[in-house]
């Protein structure tokens, strides 16, 4: 008897033996099986990725090997078998265009040769691979090489944005590389028709993260924003003329970090996330209202009026000859506010884009700016547009309206008027829910022009949320970031306030302790330990081992020593409270005991 002859393998079975010689599986932390090519480890292929994915290179492998197209369901088989053979592997997290390792910053170029720009120690350089693992999207596009000694103040020829803004937009730009992990601010490019929002949009994108798609229209609603959202770092929405609070309140978790859970296709029980925190862009004539918390993360940029113009033809081939020189210029502004990051100190303390605040300082102390103190005069002025654009918060500024233990349908009967010819407008609370979510929502806005405004949470008699609400003395144009009224933060955290100190931002008022509403009179240095519980100062309930319920500490002004105050030590706010001798949380106690 002869030999047998050597059984012959099914396609399935060889593109599985080619795929593991030619390529090294792995998983993401989120489930997601990849391969890559041993020279560039750092690149991730999908594993039924279309045509970024495994599955093409392997269909195109197996034909030049065997001058023959294998079947799609050879494809689909072999796909199965190594996704099991990826899960097996040690998960890694997967990132687009920029991510941040052992100290140093690395760019995805996305280029033929996948090169990487490192960014560490002062720096950058041009790397043929990195210790970390990007994914790319069919929105991906290649960055151009740098030029050294590049210039990025060429980018003001090329973009006309005002001369008092252009240390945001850097920092905006910088930002976006260095510190891939943060919360990122909302850039707003805001001017009249004509003014090159468009191209100046274009010409920031093609800089931080270029794409095939660098502009954007408005989402029709959540789905579409995630998927799109979900494809590029940076997200730029083109000619935004409103922003509806569903997509107000999308952008802000996306700027933080967001996530989307779905069924995945083809299945009835199978999930897919979606996870990511992106760089937005929004630019218009006029953004319309804008809710507080919206507001509270949007950094601003005007554009000036263009006079003389010239063919697009033109102006395209001089931003490719100077693309180079102002990348250059960027990546060395980006490394020296990268090394200068972790010991800059931000006068005036830090604001609630906390990360922002502090590339921005280090970007006006190289360029010798003054871009800190422009961020914070509009996040002032947004504020303030911010409670005109609610027209119950609106009549609530309007009447300086005056609460103390006030429900919210009680707030809501008094702020209504009473007139014939009133007409409810349309963003008007119809019920009590509606009333505590708008003035929660708003409430940090509200102190932030000198008002006090609390709540108890319900923790009373009735178990009903009643609010203490008490306008500033006076109504002075106040800056919430002014060096002399500083935010106490710790680990990124604001000071919420409550009868024990002031709410973050709020201006301390004559006759009473620092930190309440408008007193003239600098805060005391001197501090004493505070928790953000909703009970005021240490020894209330929910309160142990110097930690509030939420577990962040904070410390606020001491209290003046000609400042009535409470036996616990907390300052009397309210008439009532100075009336009673006690404050409003002992009071609650008594009531309950």
């Amino acid at each position: 008897m002869g030999d047998k002859p050597p059984e012959k393998r099914s396609q399935s079975s060889q593109l599985v033996d080619m795929a593991r010689e030619r390529y090294s599986l792995g998983v993401s932390d989120d489930g997601q099986p990849y391969g890559s090519y041993p020279d560039a480890p750092h690149v991730a292929l999908p594993l039924r990725g279309g045509k970024l994915g495994l599955r093409a290179s392997l269909a195109r492998n197996y034909f030049e090997k065997h001058k023959t197209v294998p079947s799609s369901q050879a494809l689909a088989d072999a796909c199965t078998v190594l996704e099991g053979y990826a899960m097996q592997e040690t998960p890694h997290p997967l990132h687009l265009r920029v991510a941040e390792h052992a100290g140093h910053i690395y760019i995805d170029t996305a280029d033929k040769s996948d090169r990487v720009i490192v960014i560490g120690d002062g720096e950058w350089r041009v790397s043929d691979t990195a210790p970390v693992v990007f994914r790319r999207t069919e929105l991906t596009a290649p960055i151009q090489a740098p030029a050294r000694g590049g210039n990025v103040e060429k980018l003001w020829e090329h973009i006309n944005v005002v001369e008092a803004d252009r240390a945001v937009l850097l920092a905006v730009m910088v930002s976006a590389w260095i510190q891939p992990e943060a919360p990122h601010v909302i850039l707003g490019l805001l001017a009249e028709h004509g003014s090159a929002k468009s191209t100046t949009t274009r010409r920031i994108v093609a800089l931080i993260d270029p794409t095939i798609a660098p502009l954007r229209m408005p989402a029709r609603d959540i789905e579409q924003w995630v998927t799109a959202a979900n494809g590029s770092w940076v997200v730029a929405i083109d000619n935004v003329s409103t922003i509806p609070q569903w997509w107000s309140d999308a952008l802000c978790r996306a700027a933080t970090g967001d996530a989307l859970t779905k069924r995945r296709l083809y299945t009835d029980a199978d999930l897919a996330v979606l996870k990511f925190r992106r760089c937005c862009i929004l630019n218009g004539i006029d953004l319309g209202g804008l809710a507080g918390d919206f507001s509270d993360r949007l950094a601003l940029a005007d554009l000036t009026r263009i006079t003389h113009r010239r063919d697009e033809a033109q102006l395209e081939a001089e931003w490719r000859r100077d693309y180079p020189a102002i990348l250059g210029g960027l990546l060395d502004l980006a490394a020296e506010a990268h090394a200068m990051l972790p010991t800059v100190t931000v006068a005036g303390g830090l604001s609630r884009m906390a990360d922002f605040t502090k590339t921005l300082a280090c970007i006006d102390a190289i360029r010798g700016s003054n871009g800190l103190d422009r961020y914070r005069e509009r996040a002032s002025h947004l504020a303030a547009d911010s409670l005109a654009s609610d027209s119950l918060i609106a009549e609530l500024v309007a009447q300086r309206h005056e609460s103390e233990e006030r429900t919210a349908r009680q707030i809501l009967e008094h702020l209504t008027p009473t007139e014939k010819d009133w007409r409810r407008p349309r963003d008007w609370p119809r019920n009590a829910r509606i009333v505590t979510t708008q003035l929660t929502r708003h409430a940090p806005a509200l102190r932030a022009r000198g008002w006090t405004i609390e709540n108890d949470h319900g923790r009373n008699r009735d178990k009903v949320t009643r609010w203490t609400i008490m306008p500033p003395r006076d109504e002075p144009e106040f800056d919430p970031h002014d060096p002399q009224y500083p935010q106490p933060q710790v680990n990124g955290h604001e000071y919420r306030g409550s009868e024990c100190g002031s709410s973050a931002g709020q201006k301390p008022d004559a006759g009473q302790s620092a930190g309440h509403a408008g007193q003239p009179e600098t805060p005391n240095p001197q501090t004493t330990a505070c928790l953000t519980s909703d009970y005021g100062s240490a020894g209330h309930a929910g309160q142990e081992n110097g930690q509030s319920l939420d577990g962040h500490l904070f410390t606020a002004p001491a209290t003046d020593a000609g400042t009535p105050t409470c036996d616990c030590g907390n300052s009397l706010i309210t008439p009532d409270a100075r009336a009673a001798g006690k404050c409003k949380p002992c009071r609650d106690r008594e009531r309950v005991w």
